[in-house]
């Protein structure tokens, strides 16, 4: 295979966020439909120039938690709760704020995280309700799961209606180091899940990865879709003390 540099093999890793069309950041491969209401944390990051974006989880009534790199680049944005379906259903509610990691790094993607403020606070119900952010880390060997509306194919230029989740596993960060050839260092930042021949995709970015009923991970990058590699996440209890410290949890 041929090795590429740091810089161009992570520019290339994270366009897991993008455009509705040909942009979109992350997917899930090989993933199935979610039951509708069963990840009610879930929300669609749209933008006004590009539509869906990326994926994230209800912290509070006013907060969204998120990956930093979803606003690499200036735009309008909203929150969209309370569906399965980007076409239909839900509720969307205007960005107050925006705050990313001060360490965050678009090139390394170390402190890949962002924290986003609703202009109002976000009406709970059995459809729309926040999810428990872990301070301690699980043990590689974990089962965990994500879901999103990233692509379901790769490559692709559609972004799926319909909300997709996968079944995954955590692994260790040297294991994850391993799996990737040394191309790039998995920093403290970061943990890995993999599953073979499954994965996330363009448009997945943000999402929560999940283990034993609380988020562990923020979807952040990996090599293009489920091709044999683990896919990165931002390492929630890593992150855990700037959340709080910027959200009134």
């Amino acid at each position: 295979m041929i090795v590429r540099s740091v810089v161009n093999f992570l520019l290339m890793v994270t366009a897991l966020c993008g455009s509705r069309t040909a942009a979109l950041d992350t997917r899930i491969i090989n993933g199935t439909l979610a039951s509708n209401g069963k990840y009610p944390y879930h929300v669609a990051l749209n933008s006004t120039t590009v539509g869906y974006l990326c994926g994230g989880s209800i912290v509070n009534p006013r907060w969204i938690l998120t990956a930093a790199h979803c606003f690499n680049k200036p735009n309008v944005f909203t929150i969209l709760v309370g569906t399965n379906k980007l076409s239909s259903g839900g509720q969307t509610y205007d960005v107050e704020t925006i705050k990313r990691h001060p360490s965050y790094n678009i090139q390394t993607l170390l402190y890949d995280v962002a924290v986003v403020k609703t202009t109002t606070a976000i009406i709970f119900s059995p459809t729309v309700q926040p999810i428990t952010l872990a301070t301690v880390l699980p043990l590689p060997g974990t089962e965990a799961f994500l879901v999103g509306w990233g692509w379901i194919t790769y490559p692709s230029n559609t972004v799926p209606n319909e909300l997709q989740f996968l079944n995954t596993t955590l692994i260790s960060r040297l294991m994850c180091q391993i799996s990737f050839l040394g191309m790039i260092p998995i920093p403290a930042t970061h943990i890995c899940a993999f599953k073979q021949q499954t994965g996330a995709c363009k448009g997945d970015s943000g999402g929560a990865l999940v283990a034993n009923n609380v988020q562990i991970g923020i979807t952040s990058f990996g090599e293009p879709c489920a091709i044999g590699y683990p896919d990165a996440y931002t390492n929630v209890p890593f992150v855990y003390s700037w959340i709080i410290e910027n959200i009134p949890i």
